[in-house]
């Protein structure tokens, strides 16, 4: 007791009369047992005398942590408002006074406890006691913990925060001023925060039927006197799916800093406080526009920028490349053509194979295919052409020994590239038509001597240029110098019914003489023109 011996009459008499303290349940604050009980307004003067003058109480203890349910330990600091009080605690529910546990460093509640506090300071009354129950179980789960983006760091400018969390219908509760946070103290998270300054987040998810989350916490530091963040560099092009190779350019708008980069999967690394030409360690590459890399099969170009002498290194650029052949393209689309249109296919990739199916009789062929995957070898009924052959003429497919073989053809292209995925399927139908050629006179054209008979000489161009034996056909020409003569035109001399070569007209003055080639079903040669003089 902190009492003077002169009051022991006085308090004789009280204990006499049960004088106590008020117990309350587990979380009042409740009169210490030892208060002694006076009239309102009472107190003792110095002479062991009553007088009206009121004594101050001392400052009712306060717990750092909350009584509640709890999943884990709790570590309990008590203090109390009132300068140099003394304060004692019991943990096995009864009141404390005096004789109870004196309070010296925080308590370890390790399992359900109820735990009662009183303050006592010389020249003041007992202070109320203080009462708060721990319930340690597993009775309810524990709350997923939030997560804080960024989680914390240092940076130059203010950042935007925000909190999550995966926990269904929870709520989440933030304090900035280092406390921790619960659904009594703290802010409800409602959108996100902007940290300008040096600022410590803690925060914890609460949901109905769980216990409280553990804490997560993120440190900010923000503004002048910080370590400046270099800015990330950028990749050109981007990522993405190209049918040939591409060269990765890279920049960053942190002046002097250096790239470093890898293309092998591995996390590029950079040392900042080296010289600048052994600043990429590991696998690293350093950039420079001269060595920009030539990305040509699937491939992941990381990249990180560095500056010394101590700025922090940037965030992680990234991006993944892959290829594919590109699809097969042709001079002409779909429809009637002919063979000495040279109907071309072209493929874009460079050093692409050239694949192809094709029927003659109506149906749609196979889609073009490899034997194995990965490869350029082509499969059964796949005609394979090298890059060394592209250009190429679809009218090389055609087998020209039988006519029927010689008017359609449904063919489909596809390109394969070693390093790439295949390409599309690229269908083309065509009808084709033969075309005559008339391919010169006998004389030739010029000066001769009188009279003389001129021989044309035709071949249908399908002929010559699969190695077929010419066919019958027409000769139709003009000798008037203005009719440009046609199978069906007027003013046109035509000698029918003949072979590969045909006789023409007597000829005995200065003729221009114009003659085309025509067969049925075929298409006409172009037309022949020349001078003869005597």
């Amino acid at each position: 007791m902190h009492l003077l011996p002169r009051y022991a009459l006085v308090l004789a008499a009280c204990a006499a009369l049960a004088c106590s303290g008020k117990l309350a349940n587990d979380d009042e604050v409740t009169n210490a047992p030892d208060a002694i009980a006076h009239d309102a307004g009472e107190a003792l003067d110095g002479g062991g005398a009553f007088s009206d003058a009121p004594r101050a109480r001392t400052a009712v203890p306060i717990f750092s942590v909350p009584g509640g349910i709890y999943a884990t330990a709790q570590v309990v600091a008590i203090t109390s408002a009132t300068f140099d009080a003394a304060i004692y605690y019991t943990v096995d529910g009864s009141i404390p006074n005096e004789s109870s546990n004196r309070y010296s460093s925080a308590v370890s509640v390790v399992a359900t406890t109820t735990l009662r506090a009183i303050a006592i300071a010389n020249g003041y009354e007992y202070s109320e006691v203080n009462s708060a129950t721990y319930t340690l179980c597993d009775c309810y789960p524990q709350a997923a913990a939030p997560l804080i983006s960024p989680a914390g760091g240092t940076f130059m400018t203010p950042r935007l925060v925000t909190i999550t969390t995966s926990e269904p219908g929870g709520a989440i509760f933030f304090t900035t001023d280092g406390s921790l946070p619960t659904s009594a103290k703290g802010s409800l998270y409602t959108g996100p925060l902007t940290v300008a300054t040096d600022t410590t987040i803690l925060a914890v998810t609460t949901a109905s039927n769980k216990l409280d989350s553990k804490v997560t916490t993120a440190v900010f530091k923000i503004g002048v006197g910080e370590v400046p963040l270099i800015v990330a560099p950028s990749l050109s092009p981007g990522q993405g799916e190209y049918a040939s190779a591409v060269t990765i350019t890279m920049s960053t708008t942190t002046a002097g800093a250096t790239i470093c980069y890898t293309i092998d999967g591995n996390t590029p690394t950079c040392d900042p406080t080296k010289i600048v030409v052994d600043q990429c360690t590991g696998t690293s590459l350093r950039y420079t526009s001269g060595s920009a890399p030539l990305v040509d099969k699937p491939t992941t170009v990381k990249a990180f920028a560095c500056k010394p002498p101590s700025w922090i290194t940037s965030d992680e650029s990234k991006a993944a490349y892959t290829f594919r052949s590109s699809t097969p393209t042709c001079n002409v689309g779909s429809g009637t053509t002919m063979f000495d249109s040279q109907v071309i296919a072209t493929v874009a990739t460079p050093g692409a194979t050239l694949l192809a199916t094709y029927t003659t009789i109506g149906t749609t062929p196979p889609d073009p295919d490899v034997a194995v995957a990965g490869s350029c070898t082509p499969s059964i009924g796949t005609t394979a052409i090298s890059a060394a052959d592209l250009p190429w003429s679809i009218a090389k497919l055609i087998d020209p020994s039988s006519t029927g073989l010689r008017r359609s053809a449904k063919v489909k292209l596809r390109s394969c590239h070693a390093n790439y995925a295949i390409s599309a399927v690229e269908p083309v139908n065509l009808s084709l038509q033969l075309h005559m050629r008339l391919a010169s006179s006998t004389p030739p054209f010029g000066p001769v001597s009188a009279p003389f008979t001129v021989q044309f000489d035709a071949a249908e161009i399908a002929a010559t240029t699969l190695g077929a034996d010419p066919t019958e056909g027409t000769f139709c020409y003009a000798t008037d110098g203005v009719t440009m003569p046609s199978c069906s035109a007027s003013k046109t001399s035509c000698i029918a019914g003949v072979a590969s070569k045909g006789g023409g007209p007597s000829l005995s003055s200065n003729t221009t003489l114009r003659v085309v080639a025509c067969k049925p079903s075929t298409m006409d040669s172009d037309v022949l023109e020349g001078n003869y003089t005597f």
